[in-house]
């Protein structure tokens, strides 16, 4: 498999700690940063497809699907989520 490159801000918190890690277990940054998105990305992913299959399913109003775009919730009722 062709690795690819990206580019990654870190705050200087994070930065020291991969530097400390990587020089005591004598890795280098690259790698335990991928190790740490090997795990981190199929632990999470699992959001990512139960909103897909949400979207898929259909509104049932009255036990009939509704067509059209799905009912979106006032700001009265997000603003104390957010």
């Amino acid at each position: 498999m062709k690795a690819k490159i990206i580019n990654v801000r870190l705050s200087e918190a994070i930065h020291c700690h991969i530097e400390e890690v990587a020089k005591v277990t004598a890795s280098n940054k690259s790698f335990l940063t991928t190790d740490a998105l090997t795990h981190y990305v199929p632990r999470e992913s699992w959001q990512v497809r139960d909103i897909h299959e949400g979207v898929a399913q259909p509104i049932l109003v009255n036990s009939q699907p509704k067509i059209g775009p799905r009912p979106c919730l006032p700001n009265t009722v997000l603003d104390p989520w957010i």
